[in-house]
């Protein structure tokens, strides 16, 4: 196991190595002619060897048992390695959909104000209202939000982003109104979408809590995981 030593494996081969020098003495001794019965109270050769014989098959078992124990701890191991991975997978996906809700958020939530912005009562009666998503589109982006908020992205890409069916609005396909905005700075930090969406995500949360609210509350979320 790891390259370490065996202390019953050692003691095994140690107890052979006696076994076989106390049968070869035991040999020796009925070869030359020596008595081999107890002399002063000492045991024989081959009373030592039978013992040490008995001690060796008692070492060989404990060492099977051994391993046979390894062999069932490397198998629950296995089988732990295999749940732990597919607990993180759950937890991934189970993120990647927390982060998708609150990115959908973002998006209805923005979109009601732009409607709003633009004189009407929200999304469905600026769509009711002009015949459609695609002339709700232009006259969003006809406004002068860009001005007002001073955004450095053209202001179609914006209402793009904020009406389009888009892999955004695919992971969030239910409103998720119980995100506040913590959970929705996170979220924006945490998805991969590349630099420009994450500056079109950061403004449009600006846009709807006030200027500079994203960094005031990113701040904030590092601060308090620091505690």
């Amino acid at each position: 196991m790891g390259g370490k030593r065996n202390p019953i494996s050692d003691e095994l081969q140690r107890y052979k190595l006696e076994a076989a020098q106390a049968n070869a003495r035991a040999n020796a001794a009925e070869l030359i002619g020596e008595e081999t019965g107890p002399a002063n109270g000492m045991s024989t050769p081959k009373a030592d060897n039978n013992k040490t014989i008995k001690r060796v098959e008692s070492l060989e078992e404990d060492n099977k048992a051994l391993r046979e124990d390894n062999k069932l701890l490397s198998k629950r191991v296995e089988i732990l390695e295999n749940e732990n991975e597919g607990l993180r997978a759950c937890l991934l996906s189970l993120s990647i959909d927390m982060h998708g809700l609150a990115l959908r958020k973002v998006l209805d939530d923005s979109r009601e104000k732009f409607a709003k912005d633009c004189g009407y009562n929200g999304w469905q009666d600026i769509k009711t209202e002009l015949g459609g998503v695609g002339p709700a589109k232009r006259k969003m982006s006809e406004s002068d939000i860009l001005r007002q908020h001073n955004w450095q992205s053209a202001l179609g890409s914006y209402v793009d982003l904020i009406v389009d069916r888009n892999m955004f609005r695919r992971r969030g396909n239910q409103v998720a109104h119980e995100y506040d905005e913590g959970a929705i700075t996170r979220a924006i930090e945490a998805t991969p979408m590349g630099r420009h969406r994450k500056s079109l995500f950061i403004e449009l949360f600006d846009f709807l809590h006030g200027p500079c609210s994203y960094q005031s509350l990113l701040s904030s979320e590092v601060w308090n995981d620091d505690e």
